[in-house]
């Protein structure tokens, strides 16, 4: 038995050594691995690859767009006299020096001045040719006029302001002009048919349109017309139609 024993006990030195020398390998291997790391990996790559390089392209990248924003873009409009560009906004031309006017101004200007011409030669012809010659409206507005002496005329101008009147007088004078249209008369009479000395003075305004009447001093005449209005104690008749006599 004891020879048994014996035998055992070296078996387990043994082991134990095998062991020992298993945990010196593993601890070898891992200080080999260890150091293989260090070999392959310095520390400047380590460093480098921590540094955030993401964020510094967005930095970038928002820097970028920051100046895009803080420069807008130009607005180029043509010279209307050189044809040339140049910035809006400016009145004057950098390239030939000469203002810059619309010429919507100009256009709406000529355009309104010709309506306002058609208008004009609209309404002479209107009222020449054909209330001028309709002679039963000629007949009716005579009718219509009142007879005004020129106290009423002077003493009570409401009465009579721009209405229709017929007054009757001998003619003072006569002062005109052509008008390319009609011959613009104004005529100045006595409205006192009395011989007693007093005169009682009126202005009439005529256009004749059909260049066919004339008045000398001395004619009676009627004016049929609008009283349009008073200068001091002078009543001014607007006629549209005057005869000869009463």
């Amino acid at each position: 038995m004891e020879k048994e024993t014996s035998k055992k006990k070296p078996v387990a030195k043994k082991n134990t050594k095998e062991k020992s020398s298993t945990k010196k390998t593993t601890t070898k291997s891992s200080e080999t691995k260890k150091k293989t790391v260090k070999r392959t990996t310095p520390k400047s790559t380590i460093k480098k690859e921590e540094k955030p390089l993401v964020l510094n392209e967005t930095v970038n990248l928002e820097a970028e767009t920051v100046t895009v924003e803080s420069k807008p873009e130009l607005v180029m409009t043509e010279c209307i006299h050189c044809h040339k560009e140049f910035e809006k906004g400016l009145t004057i031309c950098p390239h030939c020096r000469r203002r810059q006017k619309s010429n919507i101004a100009v256009l709406f200007f000529i355009v309104f001045g010709c309506v306002f011409l058609l208008a004009i030669i609209c309404f002479h012809f209107i009222d020449r040719y054909i209330i001028g010659e309709n002679v039963n409206y000629k007949e009716d507005y005579k009718k219509n006029c009142v007879l005004v002496d020129f106290e009423n005329l002077v003493r009570h101008p409401k009465d009579y302001k721009n209405k229709d009147v017929k007054v009757i007088g001998t003619v003072l004078s006569v002062d005109g002009y052509d008008s390319g249209f009609s011959n613009s008369m104004e005529i100045t009479i006595n409205a006192n048919l009395f011989d007693n000395g007093v005169e009682q003075i009126m202005t009439i305004s005529y256009n004749d349109k059909d260049y066919n009447q004339g008045f000398l001093v001395g004619d009676l005449i009627t004016a049929y017309g609008k009283y349009t209005e008073i200068n001091g104690n002078r009543p001014n008749i607007e006629a549209k139609y005057i005869a000869f006599g009463r």
